[in-house]
C-alpha cells in the first residue's frame, strides 16, 4: 500500500524518542514552582460558563467535521487524565490544572511527532518558562507525561489540536479535539 507507513512498537518509538534526547527518566520533581512560573494567557475563563470548543485557527480553513468519539474508542480526555495521574497532587485550583493540561497535550504531540518536530515543540514549551532551573525541572516532567503516554498508549497517534481544562462540582474536566483515526 503506498503512503501508508509500518506503526512501530512501543519499544522502536521509545528508543527513537530517546535517541533524540526526547524521553529519559527523570527524578520525581516539585512542580508546583513550574506550574507558578509557567505563563498563562488565558486568565479570561469563567466557571460557570458551558464549555464549548471552537477550531483552533489552523483548523478553520480546512473542511472539518466535528464528533464524539465513536463508541468504544479510547477519548483522548480520559488518556490525559491517565497521563496526568502522577501530578494531580497538584491541581490545587482550576489554573494549576489547566496548566497540567497544556503539558500533557505538549508531551502527547511531542510523542506522536516525528522526532525533529518533537524537538521543536518540545523547546517551545519549554521556553514558556524563564530561568534555566524551571526550564530543566519542566523539560523534565514534560519527557515524564511523553514516556507515561508512550508506555500506556503506544499505538494511539491521534494529534491534539486543543485542551480545555475545567474544575467542576463534579470533579475535573477536559474537553479534547483531536484527529480521527
Amino acid at each position: 500500500m503506498k503512503g501508508k507507513k509500518k506503526a512501530l512498537s512501543l519499544q522502536e518509538r521509545i528508543a527513537m524518542a530517546k535517541k533524540a534526547g526526547l524521553v529519559q527518566k527523570p527524578p520525581p520533581r516539585e512542580i508546583q514552582p513550574i506550574l507558578e512560573s509557567v505563563e498563562d494567557d488565558d486568565d479570561d475563563w469563567d466557571d460557570d460558563e458551558p464549555v464549548h470548543m471552537e477550531l483552533p485557527e489552523n483548523l478553520k480553513s480546512r473542511k472539518t467535521t466535528v464528533i464524539q468519539a465513536p463508541k468504544g474508542m479510547l477519548k483522548v480526555s480520559d488518556a490525559l487524565f491517565h497521563m496526568l495521574e502522577p501530578y494531580t497532587v497538584y491541581m490545587h485550583k482550576e489554573e494549576d490544572f489547566k496548566k497540567l493540561a497544556a503539558m500533557a497535550m505538549g508531551a502527547w504531540n511531542c510523542a506522536v511527532s516525528t522526532p525533529k518536530d518533537a524537538k521543536k515543540l518540545l523547546e517551545k514549551l519549554i521556553s514558556t518558562v524563564h530561568t534555566e532551573e524551571e526550564q530543566r525541572d519542566l523539560a523534565d516532567v514534560l519527557r515524564n507525561l511523553m514516556e507515561r503516554k508512550l508506555e500506556f498508549y503506544p499505538d494511539d497517534m491521534r494529534l491534539i489540536y486543543s485542551v480545555e481544562a475545567q474544575l467542576t462540582r463534579k470533579g475535573p474536566h477536559l474537553n479534547v479535539m483531536s484527529e480521527l483515526r
